[in-house]
């Protein structure tokens, strides 16, 4: 469930061997007597040949007249973890095994590690899906107050001061990222869709939902339970409105004009309600009356069915599944 995190190590232990692995970014802006000095920190194991390594950014603060350094962790550590190119969700065992490498990697006692200070926090999970979900970026439609940006039918992302809330469509950042050619994507996304639900955490300490709850790294591992439960309570206050089915979208996907046309019928009978439309083709004309009224009965059974289900309780109850799988211990 972590993915993005930036957290802090207070006095630091550095001596003169660690100090000059870093290249020095310059000087504090707060105190001309700390040093900035910033490195890349890579997994040493190599991962499978369709994967790539991830970096983790670390900033060292280096008090030249203290010594009360100070070491910011920036970057995905599930990636660090798993691959750049993976999207593997983190259970327990595997962020707890993550934390205990990073110690070895920046040789430092895990449990000195394990109260490392969190100051970003993005918590959330990759949902598998068939083709017919992707519409479902279409039916996000309101988080509390926030500010709503949309990407195309691609994702949507809600915009507050402490923290966003996102839905997006995985595959396609990860193929923007990699610069694949289009028919590469379209060829993987023929029967899969990936959606990405996550909550981007950019002040913890401003966050509610966050503070502390899960301010520093041992206490993400003693509420691992609480992350996921709060996926579900945020959610929870995210509308969605019923704008189209999974299996009506991919019908329309790509179809004729005619088909778009019966599908707003549809929803204008939806709308109004079927026994005010037959009241209404009771008016007509007697000669068009069973005609009409056979056309859009026939139009409103036939969507009738496509639209039986609806994205947003499908999406509610794989994601209870998939958190079923990732909080237990």
């Amino acid at each position: 469930m972590i993915d993005k995190i930036k957290f802090l190590l207070r006095n630091y232990p550095v001596n003169e061997e660690m100090r000059n692995s870093y290249r020095k970014f310059g000087k504090s802006r707060f105190n001309p007597e700390i040093n900035v000095l910033v490195k890349y920190l890579t997994r040493e194991e190599n991962l499978c040949k369709k994967n790539k390594k991830h970096s983790l950014k670390l900033t060292l603060a280096y008090d030249t007249k203290h010594g009360n350094h100070k070491l910011y962790i920036e970057g995905s550590i599930r990636k660090w973890y798993y691959g750049k190119y993976n999207i593997r969700d983190f259970n327990y065992k595997d962020f707890c095994q993550c934390i205990s490498l990073l110690s070895k990697r920046l040789e430092i006692e895990e449990n000195i590690l394990w109260n490392a200070e969190i100051t970003k926090l993005e918590t959330g999970v990759t949902i598998r899906f068939t083709k017919e979900f992707e519409g479902i970026a279409l039916c996000v439609s309101r988080y509390k107050n926030f500010k709503k940006n949309t990407y195309e039918d691609k994702g949507v992302k809600f915009k507050g001061k402490n923290y966003h809330v996102i839905f997006y469509d995985k595959i396609r950042e990860i193929y923007n990222d990699k610069d694949k050619l289009e028919r590469s994507y379209d060829k993987i996304t023929k029967n899969n869709f990936l959606f990405r639900y996550e909550i981007q955490g950019h002040k913890v300490s401003g966050m509610k939902m966050f503070k502390n709850k899960v301010d520093t790294l041992l206490k993400v591992k003693n509420n691992w339970k609480y992350l996921g439960d709060n996926l579900i309570m945020t959610l929870d206050k995210v509308e969605f409105i019923d704008v189209i089915s999974p299996e009506a979208y991919i019908n329309l996907r790509g179809g004729a004009i005619t088909e778009m046309s019966e599908f707003l019928i549809y929803k204008g009978i939806k709308a109004i309600g079927i026994e005010k439309t037959r009241l209404l083709i009771e008016t007509l004309n007697p000669k068009k009356r069973t005609k009409c009224r056979k056309k859009y009965n026939g139009i409103y059974e036939k969507h009738l069915i496509e639209d039986r289900q609806n994205y947003e309780d499908i999406f509610r109850q794989k994601l209870l599944e998939k958190l079923f799988f990732v909080c237990r211990k």
